[in-house]
């Protein structure tokens, strides 16, 4: 029972991460993004440098400023 609700608290955190670096990224990229002619620089023929730039700062500004807690955290410790 313990490792499942250590399971559950995994995978609750990393789709919590997930839909804070998709909503900070699809923020960027329509806010700022559309204000800056950076859409037009592609690196390597590949990547445009918009989604390297918008990739760095939605990471940094998750580990900066979001915390995601679960509730089975607190289940796991009860039994």
């Amino acid at each position: 029972m313990k490792k499942m609700y250590s399971i559950f608290d995994l995978i609750s955190k990393v789709g919590g991460y997930m839909f804070a670096f998709s909503c900070l990224f699809f923020l960027q990229k329509y806010t700022i993004g559309l204000i800056l002619p950076i859409k037009k620089i592609i690196l390597f023929n590949k990547v445009y440098l918009y989604e390297i730039l918008f990739l760095i700062s939605s990471i940094c500004i998750i580990k900066k400023h979001i915390r995601i807690t679960t509730p089975y955290k607190k289940v796991e410790s009860k039994w």
